[in-house]
């Protein structure tokens, strides 16, 4: 018999038993791992179902949302609470899951997930959101005389609360959390956190805020950079965003860019200001002694152009023959003839270009440039216009219409250079 007969016969060896029960073990982990992964997919793909049968009722029901704390000063002593209005909490959503989408492909299942995402968000986005702001009340009086009367000691419920109990709250519902947030961050000195060019729409904002408080002393560095960022933007015509132009032009307090926003106001304008703009006066704190200056000087500017045309008529509506050719001795019949033609001229065209019968004032839906541009059409003739034609002149033959045309335009030329913007100086 073989020695491997004999060890056949003998049985497995104890290193091969140790062996057997190794290969064993390790099969029955196996096969318990298996059936544990196997449970845990079925109760995932049980949860997913039971999900998407609930997503609609879960997406809808309300969610709260919490308040959100910034530390302006870790030592303060005061905390603003403020209100992030709805529509911002959406457009803020919306940029992080537009920046999360981007990042993470188009395949189906992240397309759901945003769908589920812009369902959620929406329905956050329905209630207002708290930010609380930790600041420190010394600075902020420094930085506001309005704030200072507010928390000096025994003024208001505020002063009383911070001097007694060293601390306090101040509600600003009113306020715009994003604006504030920028102010705060200048005048707590965290000057990395502060933007360097900002939008028209950023600084009609801000000077809202800086108004408020009266803040544009402490503010002022950062208000000069921002404006000189923004002057390539500065209209150039009554557009839409004239309105808050001018409001940043007065809160801010820019006389060359006052005088010229208003001198576009005077020409431009069509009666009440804030009609034909997207946005209306009473939402910034433009004071209404501007708007009715502006509206003054334009009813007069209009009345002027006017004021030219009806003197033209009434020379010519008069006894007096004003027809006088030294070219041409004609009898009085003639001349009264001459005189004829420019009054009905005058007239007619006046009828054709808004002038006559006269605008009333206020003038409402009237422009000056468009006033202006149609004294600046008129076409008065005259009957001797005919006869000069007939002749070569050296070195120039007398003026058409008898010079009134020339002069009109010498007139309106004048009186365009007149119009000028408001001075800031008078509504300070």
């Amino acid at each position: 018999m073989s020695l491997m007969e004999g060890r056949q016969s003998v049985g497995p060896t104890p290193a091969e038993r140790r062996n057997h029960r190794r290969i064993g073990s390790v099969k029955n982990s196996s096969s318990r791992t298996a059936s544990i992964i196997s449970r845990r997919e079925s109760s995932l793909r049980a949860t997913r179902q039971s999900d998407s049968h609930n997503t609609s009722s879960r997406l809808t029901s309300p969610i709260p949302s919490r308040p959100e704390y910034l530390t302006f000063d870790s030592d303060g002593d005061l905390v603003l609470l403020l209100i992030y209005p709805p529509e911002e909490q959406l457009h803020s959503k919306a940029e992080e899951q537009n920046d999360t989408s981007r990042d993470s492909g188009s395949d189906d299942s992240m397309s759901t997930m945003g769908e589920e995402a812009a369902m959620s968000t929406a329905c956050l986005s329905s209630q207002p959101k708290e930010v609380q702001m930790r600041v420190s009340s010394h600075t902020l009086m420094i930085a506001s005389p309005v704030f200072k009367a507010m928390l000096q000691r025994n003024a208001f419920k505020e002063g009383v609360d911070l001097a007694t109990q060293g601390g306090t709250f101040v509600s600003l519902p009113e306020d715009d959390p994003t604006m504030l947030r920028i102010l705060l961050d200048i005048i707590h000195h965290r000057t990395r956190q502060v933007p360097l060019e900002v939008d028209l729409k950023t600084l009609t904002g801000l000077s809202i805020l800086i108004d408020k408080y009266q803040m544009l002393e402490a503010l002022e560095l950062y208000v000069d950079m921002w404006v000189e960022g923004l002057q390539r933007s500065l209209p150039n015509s009554f557009t839409t965003d004239f309105l808050s132009w001018l409001n940043v032009a007065w809160v801010l307090k820019l006389p060359v860019e006052f005088e010229y926003l208003t001198r576009i106001a005077v020409r431009e304008s069509r009666g009440e200001i804030g009609g034909e703009n997207r946005q209306e006066p009473e939402d910034l704190p433009i004071p209404d002694s501007i708007l009715v200056k502006i509206e003054e000087t334009r009813e007069k500017a209009i009345s002027d152009v006017l004021a030219i045309f009806n003197r033209y008529v009434e020379k010519y509506k008069g006894p007096k023959v004003l027809c006088g050719s030294k070219v041409f001795p004609r009898p009085d019949e003639k001349k009264m003839a001459c005189d004829s033609l420019m009054l009905g001229s005058l007239l007619r065209s006046g009828q054709v270009n808004g002038l006559s019968p006269n605008p009333e004032v206020p003038f409402s839906g009237k422009r000056f440039i468009d006033i202006l541009a149609s004294l600046r059409a008129l076409k008065p003739m005259a009957v001797c216009d005919d006869l000069l034609s007939t002749f070569k002149w050296d070195p120039a033959p007398p003026p058409p219409s008898h010079g009134v045309k020339a002069s009109i335009i010498a007139k309106t030329q004048a009186l365009e250079d007149r119009i000028i913007g408001l001075d800031l100086e008078d509504f300070i």
